[in-house]
Order: structure tokens, then sequence, then C-alpha cells
């Protein structure tokens, strides 16, 4: 059973309501355990195997912390980013964490919609959401990316693509041509691999690759992706002074679990 927190931060900063919901929010993904429900493991044993998907990488779970998301749209909107889309996606959402990170991070999204395959990882990702009633809109919806997807995405101005799955037999290209057919004129689109050699995928223009860490390696490759042509705002990230500092101490370690030492932060 895992121990170490994917979240450290000093609770007693969270004064306002919003921040202690946010607090909550993130215990109860702490706690939220992988393969340890029995209905989970058989869900997962079935869709890998009627779907013919790699084990390796369907259902894997790690988490790409709040930090790094916060970088991610950094680059973006240096990169000078202006989706006209309201919305933000992500597919193969899990349990939550890339979801509720950019709804906190993006707050003049109209809503956030989580598209997840595994039934348990939906549910506890809808029972947090329900903390933040009042502070985000949030959801999470049960279905196949390459069915489902589309509709979500029309209004998107961001997609996250978190597939752990179809690499291997196409399902992954499928998912993607399907979900981002309908995707407005600066849409952005981040993937955690480069995108398929597909041309229902070749009008999306790469705008970068970054290099930030996540719960399972410090050097993921982030893949910045934009339909060209989009006119709407400057993408606007929230920032917290003191989450800055905090990123500018880690970014002095090439791994942040080396961290031993305990940074003060002038309030």
């Amino acid at each position: 059973k895992r121990r170490r927190r994917y979240t450290r931060w000093d609770r007693s900063l969270a004064t306002s309501a919003a921040a202690k919901q946010a607090a909550l929010l993130l215990d109860n993904l702490e706690s939220y355990q992988p393969w340890t429900d029995e209905t989970e493991v058989q869900q997962y044993d079935e869709l890998a195997e009627a779907h013919g998907w790699d084990k390796s990488r369907f259902g894997a779970y790690g988490v790409t912390p709040a930090r790094t998301i916060s970088r991610v749209l950094d680059a973006l909107r240096e990169r000078g980013a202006r989706p006209c889309g309201t919305e933000i996606v992500v597919l193969g959402s899990s349990v939550g964490w890339v979801a509720f990170g950019l709804s906190l991070l993006l707050p003049k999204a109209s809503q956030t919609i989580g598209l997840e395959i595994l039934g348990t990882r939906v549910y506890h990702a809808n029972v947090a959401a329900s903390i933040l009633n009042g502070v985000r809109d949030i959801f999470f919806v049960l279905g196949d990316v390459v069915q489902e997807a589309e509709a979500q995405c029309r209004d998107a101005a961001l997609i996250w693509d978190s597939l752990g799955y179809g690499a291997e037999n196409g399902g992954r290209t499928e998912g993607l041509a399907g979900a981002t057919r309908g995707c407005k004129p600066g849409c952005v689109l981040v993937t955690y691999d480069a995108l398929p050699q597909d041309p229902r995928l070749a009008a999306w223009k790469q705008l970068d690759v970054v290099v930030l860490p996540n719960s399972w390696t410090a050097r993921q490759r982030y893949y910045l992706y934009v339909l060209p042509g989009g006119d709407g705002p400057p993408l606007t990230v929230k920032h917290d002074s003191r989450a800055l500092k905090y990123q500018e101490m880690l970014a002095k370690f090439k791994n942040r679990d080396m961290v031993e030492r305990r940074v003060e932060i002038n309030q």
C-alpha cells in the first residue's frame, strides 16, 4: 500500500472556504488506492481482453501534479495559445487528478469534463467532484473515447490526452481522431506521447515539447498542439506567489523526491 503522498503542502495555508474545499478534495484523491477493489480489477481484465489492450499501459495509475500542469499551461500561454472554446476535457481522466488541477488553474473555463472507461474510477472522481460544489463545475462521464468523446469535445478550449491504451492496436488513434473531429480553431491539445501519424490528425500543429516531472518520472515529455486559427482571449493561468517560490526551489533539484530540507515561505 502506497504511503507517500502525491501532494505536499501546508494545509494551514488554506484559510478561505474555497481553499478548504480544495484541501478536502486533495485528501480525498490521496485516499484512493488502485487495484484494491475487486470490481475494478474485473472491469480492467474484461476490457483489456475484449479490446486487446496492453496491460502495461491500460489502467496504469500515476499523478501529474498541479505544479506541473501549471507549467504546461504557462508554456501554452507563452506560445500564444488563444482557444475559442470554453470547456476543458480530459480523455482517460482516471480519478481526476489532471481534471481537478486544470479546473482550479483555469477559473474562466465554463466547465471541466473527464471521460473514463473504468467505472470505479468515474465513481470515485464524481464523489471527489461533489466536494467542489459551488467552487468549480466539474463532472466525470463513463464511456469509451471512440464512441463518446466527440460530443464532449465540440466546445473544448483545451483537451488533455491521458489515454493509456490502444497504442498497440490503433485504439488511441481512433479515439483521438473521433474526439477532435469537431474541435474549434485555437483548441489546444496536450499529450504524453506524440500524435499518431494519421490524416485525420494532420491539422494539429505542434507548438513544442516540454519536459517536466510527474509521479512516475522526473522527465516526462508533454507534447503541445494547437488547431491553427484561434482568435479567442489569451490563455489565463491562476498563480499563487507561494506556489511559484516552491516551484523555483524544486527547479534546483533533478528529482523532486530528493528534496529533504524544509523551506520557509514568507507569507
